[in-house]
């Protein structure tokens, strides 16, 4: 799903505390080059942002980048992801 909203039929991927280096494989047909990564409660309220590069692995465009997410508490979130000038794009995530 493209776009600022997320889909609540989504299972969320859980997470641990801490400081992480994700690699977070792309829809199809995603190119690679710079994404912005943000962890929210709600689009439009940043709690965590960083920045990474895609490159293609087999085909598949893999985000590699890094988050600290020490400072949140166990729980629902969402994570937003984004190529420059691109509308974000939201998955839910279980902090744990």
């Amino acid at each position: 799903m493209r776009g600022a909203e997320a889909n609540p039929n989504r299972i969320p991927i859980e997470l641990p505390r801490g400081a992480l280096a994700l690699s977070i494989y792309l829809p199809t047909g995603s190119e690679p080059g710079k994404y912005q990564v943000e962890i929210v409660e709600q689009p439009g309220k940043r709690l965590i942002g960083a920045e990474g590069a895609a490159a293609l692995r087999d085909h598949i465009a893999v985000l590699e980048v890094n988050v600290d997410l020490e400072r949140l508490h166990p729980g629902l979130y969402l994570v937003g992801i984004r190529q420059a000038g691109w509308s974000w794009a939201y998955y839910p995530v279980v902090l744990k």
